[in-house]
């Protein structure tokens, strides 16, 4: 009885969970949706579409694990993608990633990584700052 408590439990908090990620997707979607459409600089644009392709690649991967645990999804937002950008990065994800393509000792790291690490941060740090426009009015 209690191991039958214990799961029922467990199916509520993953419940929750798997809410909590599509809501945080939907949101995260629709700041990235925003900052590219009100962006001017091709810089912060190119990091925007990296940021986006980051999601699409989590999206993607999570979609094919997530039960759907019985969830009215009528009370939650859609996950933000459209299925064209969907197909994209279905095709993106089976192409090889950075560092695939190393020598046998795998020792050699792309000259570039860094970079790419340092752009993938900055677009974050982009798309948090779009985060709260036009919402700090509705907390006050």
């Amino acid at each position: 009885m209690l191991v039958l408590d214990r799961c029922e439990e467990e199916d509520v908090r993953l419940r929750k969970e798997r809410i909590a990620l599509q809501v945080w997707f939907a949101e995260e979607w629709k700041v990235m949706a925003l900052a590219m459409s009100q962006e001017e600089s091709e810089s912060h644009i190119f990091q925007l579409r990296l940021h986006r392709d980051h999601l699409l690649r989590l999206y993607s991967t999570w979609i094919k694990s997530l039960p759907d645990l019985g969830i009215d999804f009528s009370t939650i937002p859609e996950w933000g993608p459209d299925d064209m950008q969907l197909a994209a990065a279905t095709v993106a994800q089976q192409q090889p990633a950075r560092g695939e393509d190393d020598d046998e000792d795998g020792d050699d790291r792309d000259e570039n990584a860094d970079d790419e690490d340092h752009e993938h941060l900055d677009a974050l740090a982009l798309v948090d700052s779009y985060r709260n426009e036009g919402f700090d009015d509705m907390y006050y």
